[in-house]
């Protein structure tokens, strides 16, 4: 299990890193979790999983997609502008969750 997550993965269970650029240019980083025999001709329901206050996708959030993909679910995690791997200056400020969460469902509504 890597270092920085609070959870192993499941043997059925894939993540991918993915990153993207909000409205802003911020680039986003986040994880994308799906079950190891995704058919990627059909459409799944998906999930979002933001971390609490000054928490990163590593932590709770990786439990709960873990688990959530197993169970037929495609999951995004990420890291809000200016935590973790996501970009932004100053580091650690998360005044910007709204845009940063608003911007993780338009791009899951316009898929990946």
């Amino acid at each position: 299990m890597p270092e920085r997550y609070i959870c192993e993965l499941n043997e059925n269970v894939t993540r991918e890193h993915v990153s993207y650029n909000n409205r802003y240019g911020i680039k986003i980083a986040g994880d994308l979790y799906t079950s190891k025999d995704l058919d990627k001709t059909v459409k799944y329901p998906a999930i979002i999983v933001g971390p609490p206050y000054g928490g990163v996708k590593e932590q709770g959030p990786s439990v709960y997609a873990n688990e959530m993909a197993q169970r037929g679910f495609v999951v995004l995690t990420f890291d809000p502008a200016f935590m973790g791997e996501s970009g932004g200056e100053p580091r650690h400020v998360y005044r910007i969750l709204y845009n940063t969460l608003k911007m993780v469902i338009q791009k899951s509504r316009n898929g990946y």
